[in-house]
């Protein structure tokens, strides 16, 4: 049936451009442009009604490649959704107890004794550097270095209060990540430069 309304349409505007073309008084049409003009719109013509089927098939090859969740995943979910309580949800994001490496527990320790004592400060990450190194560091490795002091104040803070706080547990996993972490920013300056003071 689509078909049949396409191919009517089609008909019908071909036999509007020919008619059109014929016709003296349109200037569009006149000459060798003209011709040219009406022989390219012919050939044109006929993928017009193609356009819907086109659009069609591209849609139900989007459908048939993307499949965002099998159904088998699905039902298994379903299956399980709503049997955990808000108080297992809460549970779960806690951090968990476990032995620290030693390297790590000094490590903050020493971190927590040099904002004890004032010499760096965690709301201004310029005091992690030394002064003179920093100094003497060229220009491209004093922006690198201060690209880095923000990720660092944050990460020192992230640890000082996972350390300090008496919702979390002593020693964790997540805390040797998060020194981790740390190290590895520290590490991308001290390539180079040992410009930190922890």
């Amino acid at each position: 049936m689509h078909f049949y309304i396409y191919y009517t349409t089609y008909c019908v505007l071909l036999n509007t451009l020919n008619t059109v073309a014929r016709n003296r008084r349109n200037r569009r049409f006149r000459g060798i442009r003209g011709v040219l003009v009406f022989y390219l719109l012919t050939l044109l013509f006929p993928l017009i009604p193609l356009l819907p089927f086109l659009v069609e098939w591209n849609t139900v090859a989007k459908n048939d490649r993307i499949q965002l969740m099998p159904d088998d995943y699905k039902k298994t979910m379903g299956a399980h959704q709503g049997n955990i309580t808000e108080d297992d949800q809460k549970k779960a994001g806690q951090a968990i107890s476990g032995k620290m490496e030693d390297k790590h527990k000094q490590f903050i320790l020493n971190l927590i004794k040099l904002i004890e004592s004032g010499e760096i400060n965690p709301m201004v990450p310029q005091t992690f550097v030394k002064k003179e190194v920093y100094d003497s560091m060229p220009e491209e490795w004093q922006d690198k270095t201060d690209l880095i002091l923000v990720n660092l104040a944050d990460e020192i803070r992230m640890v000082v209060d996972f350390w300090k706080s008496t919702e979390t547990p002593d020693e964790s996993p997540q805390l040797d990540t998060m020194v981790e972490a740390l190290w590895h920013s520290k590490q991308k300056i001290e390539v180079e430069y040992d410009v930190f003071k922890f």
